[in-house]
């Protein structure tokens, strides 16, 4: 069968009523076929899939053939003949083939023409560079009807921030774009759980590094297609510079003091320094990691810096109490980020 002639034209099929009751037992109503979340059927020539829809079990068309096999999890030996009941279920929107997905046209007046669906939207490529400096491959592309799309802001270069719906690959770890920023895939079952392949993860770049993370995903649910990528929120920097070391564990007074500073972000190497206290002279230095001493203004590709007594003979002065320091890390590009953390001394 050509699979394309799986996505004609809903039929209306019109159920004549005979003048007679038509009775069921219990008995017929315990071996009716359950309807199954997640599953794949066909009706009158067009494919559809069972999934819920504004809290209500739907079964919801595909636009295109290419909308179908836009998700990964769907197979043409998964498509069944419906059951009277899954029949019979109430017609849910059409589905969309899936974001991140790169759709070609295949029909007048745009067909051959290659968009990026993002956000159930497509948005086209301005120029060839655009589409190959972004990272995108027409070994991912399909076919099929992109007219029902609305249109999205055109792609006009591969440096700027990727589209929603789309996976980015950032330090190893994978990521889902949303409308509120980047949401981590943790793991290839996950990922595979909404349609996507992990060779299809576009490299971040650097306009990409604006993203704020805005939590995990979890895997789908047999009645979703795809997730919400909920609304536009403000961006921040992903790459921003910051001292990550939250807190100083307790000293005890009489006893040399050590602990490791951690910084993030930005361009290596950090230069750390120490910018304001209330504790008395005499007490702590920043150090590198693994010596005994160091230096209060430290420039250097070694991590993490070490917060510590001066010389392994030195320890904290007997001064009980809790005290502040405020810490600076620059980085090579001279951005700084700054934080301050109380030490508490106990006897």
């Amino acid at each position: 069968m050509n699979k394309k002639m799986l996505f004609g034209l809903v039929a209306v099929v019109t159920l004549l009523m005979t003048s007679h009751p038509v009775v069921i037992s219990a008995e017929t109503i315990v071996s009716t076929p359950s309807v199954d979340y997640g599953k794949n059927i066909i009706v009158n020539g067009t494919v559809y899939t069972i999934l819920k829809e504004n809290g209500k079990k739907v079964k919801r068309p595909y636009t295109s053939e290419g909308a179908f096999l836009s998700y990964s999890f769907n197979k043409w030996s998964n498509v069944v003949s419906a059951s009277f009941e899954e029949t019979n279920l109430p017609t849910g929107s059409f589905i969309p083939p899936r974001d991140g997905t790169i759709m070609c046209s295949d029909r007048w007046p745009d067909q051959g023409t290659c968009y990026l669906v993002t956000d159930s939207k497509k948005a086209g490529f301005t120029n060839e560079n655009a589409f190959y400096s972004g990272g995108y491959s027409y070994q991912w592309a399909l076919y099929g009807d992109v007219s029902f799309l609305q249109s999205a802001t055109h792609i006009e270069n591969g440096s700027e921030m990727r589209r929603a719906g789309s996976i980015l690959s950032w330090n190893n770890v994978i990521y889902l774009i949303t409308n509120a920023g980047i949401k981590e895939i943790p793991n290839t079952e996950i990922l595979e759980s909404w349609g996507y392949w992990p060779q299809e993860a576009l490299i971040a770049n650097s306009s990409d590094w604006k993203f704020a993370k805005a939590g995990t995903m979890t895997k789908r649910n047999s009645y979703e297609i795809r997730p919400d990528l909920g609304k536009t929120k403000e961006i921040q920097d992903l790459n921003e510079l910051k001292i990550v070391t939250s807190s100083l564990p307790t000293a005890i007074a009489g006893q040399p003091y050590s602990q490791s500073l951690k910084a993030s972000g930005g361009t290596k190497p950090y230069r750390w320094s120490t910018e304001d206290t209330n504790y008395p002279s005499g007490c702590c230095v920043l150090g590198l990691s693994g010596q005994s001493g160091g230096s209060s203004d430290y420039y250097g590709m070694y991590e993490p810096v070490v917060f510590n007594t001066q010389t392994s003979g030195f320890v904290l002065s007997n001064h009980i109490g809790t005290y502040y320091w405020t810490f600076v890390v620059t980085d090579a590009n001279g951005k700084q980020a700054r934080k301050t953390l109380n030490l508490k001394i106990i006897q």
